[in-house]
């Protein structure tokens, strides 16, 4: 049975945001597993080959599948792609996600450790996004310097990575461990974003 998600009271707005954000990198990746190693540069727009097409294919039902929480499908599908690419850290980031969306908090982490460790130092833009989500889901699972740790390690590696700079600002803000927060700085952090969206975004603290 699906375990009861408990969210602690941090990031309160941003996790709507990170469901749907989820179910769609999931999918889009799922692709970019199989186009990496074979150079499929236009398989986003019109598949031209059968190899493109399954691709395809299997990311539309990884897409519908984790809309509907069909676990079982979802299983199947990561099984389809870890046969495919064993060693991708695309594939390691899907499993992640899925595993945030379950409630799996730990599962999430672990897999984000593989995803980083597979990923080449050199992607410093990609390491900082998973860095946030794995960030996401050490705070989720009461993490709560941990979840600090990864996103200033998010903040050096991409200065202009936007999300890590809220995500930091909720955290420092909002955080039930009185030792994690820093309110001066949750503000610093807050006003530069919104600053950097022109006060336009309802996500930003």
């Amino acid at each position: 049975s699906q375990p009861a998600i408990n969210h602690p009271s941090m990031f309160p707005r941003l996790l709507v945001a990170l469901i749907a954000v989820a179910v769609f990198l999931a999918a889009s990746r799922a692709i970019a597993v199989e186009e990496q190693p074979r150079g499929w540069g236009s398989a986003w727009i019109v598949p031209h080959s059968t190899e493109e097409k399954v691709a395809r294919e299997r990311s539309d039902r990884l897409d519908k599948a984790v809309n509907a929480q069909d676990w079982a499908t979802v299983a199947k599908v990561l099984e389809e792609l870890e046969r495919t690419s064993p060693k991708s850290w695309e594939l390691q980031s899907i499993e992640a996600y899925v595993a945030t969306l379950r409630g799996r908090y730990l599962e999430a982490a672990t897999c984000y450790d593989r995803a980083l460790a597979l990923l080449p130092k050199s992607n410093r833009s990609e390491r900082s996004k998973l860095y946030v989500d794995r960030a996401t889901a050490q705070a989720l699972n009461g993490s709560y310097h941990a979840a600090r740790v990864d996103l200033e390690k998010a903040i050096a590696l991409d200065k202009n990575n936007i999300l890590a700079h809220n995500n930091y600002a909720w955290l420092l803000a909002t955080c039930p461990d009185s030792s994690v927060r820093d309110g001066q700085r949750a503000v610093q952090y807050a006003r530069g974003v919104s600053e950097s969206l022109k006060h336009g975004s309802p996500m930003v603290l």
